[in-house]
């Protein structure tokens, strides 16, 4: 991923946007795997259908507290759209070691609200 983060002087982590929407963990999970990833959901049920068109259980996936989640929102970004993926870029944190999951989910859910 070297060269992806462009240094921006926004990175106190107010993001306003997102802070005002005043939207639950659930709902911001709902947004990001809709919005972001693009996975639809399986009829009424918590099971969603994944990039590969596989079903998968939409309870294991958690970004807000789960790195491994939250990169596949970044890796998402990477492999997209190039405006997208610079205004997503410029909302996290500088410093790789001070992002956290919520700071990737955040910066999604202000580029896509």
């Amino acid at each position: 991923m070297a060269g992806y983060y462009i240094v921006s002087e926004h990175n106190d982590r107010n993001l306003s946007g997102v802070a005002n929407m005043g939207m639950t963990d659930q709902q911001i999970i709902l947004t990001l795997a809709t919005k972001v990833m693009g996975w639809k959901r399986y009829g009424e049920t918590d099971f969603w259908y994944g990039d590969n068109g596989n079903l998968f259980d939409s309870s294991l996936w958690n970004p807000l507290q789960n790195i491994s989640d939250a990169w596949m929102i970044v890796e998402k970004f990477k492999n997209g759209d190039p405006i997208l993926r610079a205004r997503f870029a410029v909302l996290l944190p500088v410093l790789i070691y001070k992002l956290e999951p919520k700071d990737i989910c955040h910066a999604a859910l202000e580029v896509v609200a």
